[in-house]
């Protein structure tokens, strides 16, 4: 065993001892490092939690956006629905020049279009429906 740690000049009964605690100093801070990040680990972790957040305020921007351009509930007469409609097509027709059909604003008017549509169906059920 004194051949292990030679430049240390111990008693054989002392080196093993020695190692020992050596090794178990020096894997009780190699397991201490591992459990911990270091710096700049952490501060990757802060970069990929604030990139989530950036994502996630956008992601919340656009809902608010497509929720305040909903149209109003099925409530309306039929007129209003048919005007509506008419001026959410004028509207996709000038996004169009501007934008593809892929484009979230376009894709919002068609969105709006299609309910509005599907309430024009509804009262045409609920009026074609025996009483």
């Amino acid at each position: 065993m004194n051949r292990l740690v030679p430049s240390l000049n111990l008693q054989p009964e002392l080196s093993g001892a020695y190692v020992a605690t050596a090794l178990a100093v020096a894997m009780a801070s190699l397991l201490g490092a591992c459990a911990q990040p270091s710096p700049p680990q952490q501060s990757l972790e802060l970069v990929a939690i604030e990139q989530r957040l950036h994502g996630l305020e956008q992601r919340f921007d656009t809902l608010e956006r497509f929720l305040t351009n909903l149209p109003a509930p099925p409530l309306r007469n039929r007129a209003e629905i048919e005007k509506n409609i008419q001026s959410l097509e004028s509207k996709r027709t000038a996004l169009l020049e501007r934008y593809t059909s892929a484009h979230p604003y376009v894709r919002e008017v068609d969105l709006s279009l299609r309910l509005l549509k599907l309430q024009l169906e509804f009262l045409d059920q609920a009026s074609a429906a025996p009483k």
